[in-house]
């Protein structure tokens, strides 16, 4: 299976600040009101406002360092390569969405690598979301 490329939607992320210019050792008061005016930013959207972004398959996980995937098992308790787009291992998951009953576990914890996750699912033909980290 081929990576699965981490969509950056900007749901649940802040922007990324424009540099600022510094003259003579010293900042000017338009730069410094921007620089407020982020940390302002900043602080609204850390202060109980960190988000998991908006679910949809391949983005990013909001303010995490994870990535939701939707998953199609087809044959019961049959191990599925799950390609993700971390650029590292993938350290655990959680099942954010199913559409039957079904527990989702790990297969062959050592093979997991940077672009791929081996998973399994208790239930034939479950679509499950995840958020992988």
């Amino acid at each position: 299976m081929a990576l699965r490329e981490r969509i950056r939607n900007g749901v649940g992320q802040l922007p990324i600040p424009e540099p600022l210019a510094v003259k003579n050792g010293k900042l000017s008061e338009d730069a410094v009101g921007r620089l407020a005016s982020y940390l302002q930013t900043l602080a609204r959207k850390v202060n109980g406002f960190l988000s998991f972004g908006d679910g949809s398959s391949a983005s990013w996980a909001g303010n995490l360092d994870g990535q939701h995937v939707t998953v199609a098992f087809g044959v019961a308790d049959t191990e599925v390569e799950i390609p993700h787009g971390l650029g590292r291992p993938v350290q655990g998951y959680f099942v954010v969405r199913r559409d039957r009953a079904c527990s989702v576990y790990d297969s062959n914890g050592g093979s997991w690598t940077d672009s791929l996750v081996l998973l399994k699912c208790s239930a034939a033909n479950a679509s499950v979301r995840l958020l992988v980290w």
